[in-house]
């Protein structure tokens, strides 16, 4: 009973209004804004900076906007919107399906946590970093499963790394978020009809 009570409530966060997408389209608008600055950086530079920028988008408007799906339509938008997203550049489709599986981690990993605790914070928080840190082994396994048994601590490696930007990302973004959530802006944006 408990569950049901629980998942009915949950059902509810997915009702989405105007304002929602019009936050989406503003951070997507901020972040292909700075993407386009920091293309002229080196590559390895170029490459953390912007998953460390995927990452705190995505995050932010998590925190933000506290609905279900949002992260996954943030970042389907993203990925149509910005050609160099961080793992996918030049994938094609495979990058797209990689990105909705991670995306779909995360809205699951979101939901199982929240049914569990109820701490949102904290649960946007683990299930962002896990479910970013796993976008080098889905894109691998995509492309090609036996490539990545061979070249297996590579691909850790580049795991680890995601794993530690992507924990710093979401925990800035919470920060930010925790300053700025009782903004007159941001308390006004949540309580609009």
């Amino acid at each position: 009973m408990k569950i049901q009570k629980r998942m009915i409530r949950n059902l509810e966060y997915i009702n989405y209004k105007f304002r929602h997408l019009v936050a989406l389209i503003v951070i997507i608008i901020v972040w292909l804004g700075i993407n386009l600055l920091i293309q002229k950086l080196d590559i390895i530079p170029r490459f953390l900076l912007s998953f460390f920028l995927m990452v705190f988008f995505v995050s932010f408007s998590a925190f933000l906007i506290r609905r279900l799906g949002i992260a996954l339509l943030l970042i389907i938008m993203s990925f149509i919107a910005i050609k160099s997203l961080p793992d996918l550049v030049g994938l094609g489709y495979i990058g797209l399906l990689s990105i909705i599986i991670v995306g779909l981690i995360f809205e699951f990993s979101y939901l199982i946590l929240y049914m569990k605790n109820h701490l949102v914070s904290l649960d946007i928080i683990l299930a962002i970093t896990l479910s970013f840190a796993s976008i080098p082994l889905w894109t691998g396994l995509l492309l090609s499963p036996t490539l990545v048994s061979i070249k297996m601590y590579e691909l850790l490696n580049l795991i680890l790394l995601d794993f530690f930007v992507a924990l710093a990302a979401v925990l800035l973004a919470f920060l930010l978020w925790f300053h700025i959530r009782v903004s007159r802006l941001i308390v006004l944006f949540e309580n609009a009809p």
